[in-house]
């Protein structure tokens, strides 16, 4: 009867813990597909097959420098709310950016551009447009570490390729071009 009485304790301690854990400091997820090749899930055989990356995703890091180019985030789909997608942010609001068709897109307030890394596998904003951020609703938080598996454990860069920073226009309020 105590092992019973322990394990509800546990339980009623532990629960708690663990979904604080993950709503306010961060949680492992896992990536499937080949939208963000070769940052995450590369090509590990000649036969083409990938495996899925475990990261980790930073509620505190997200809650502390907010969106930033470059960042690689997990959100809530747009399309379908029980998918989550991840993907590395092009431009924040008041950013103006070049989507797939050459179409100059102004990013509004509260709002971001997300795409992968491997733009033919690939569903982002040039599917679906600016990802909503306000009240952070849609993101979940900042991708900073692949986790899983041993070999592939490292720091994911926060940096945008130099085809992705040419498709970054300039700041609404700033007449000088990134470039």
């Amino acid at each position: 009867m105590d092992i019973v009485k322990y394990m509800s304790y546990g339980l009623l301690i532990g629960v708690p813990v663990a979904v604080t854990f993950c709503e306010k400091i961060g949680c492992p997820a896992a990536v499937s597909g080949p939208s963000m090749r070769p940052t995450l899930n590369p090509v590990i055989s000649t036969r083409k097959s990938y495996r899925d990356d475990i990261v980790w995703v930073s509620k505190l890091h997200w809650n502390r420098n907010g969106a930033r180019p470059g960042d690689v985030i997990a959100f809530i789909s747009p399309i379908n709310s029980l998918d989550r997608m991840v993907k590395r942010i092009i431009a924040v609001e008041r950013e103006i950016v070049l989507n797939h068709k050459r179409q100059q897109v102004l990013i509004s307030d509260g709002h971001l551009w997300v795409e992968g890394e491997n733009s033919q596998r690939s569903s982002d904003c040039n599917s679906f447009g600016p990802v909503r951020i306000i009240c952070k609703g849609l993101v979940i938080g900042t991708v900073t570490h692949v986790i899983w598996p041993p070999h592939r454990m490292q720091k994911i860069e926060h940096n945008l390729s130099s085809k992705q920073c040419n498709r970054r226009l300039h700041n609404e309020f700033d007449d000088k071009p990134y470039l």
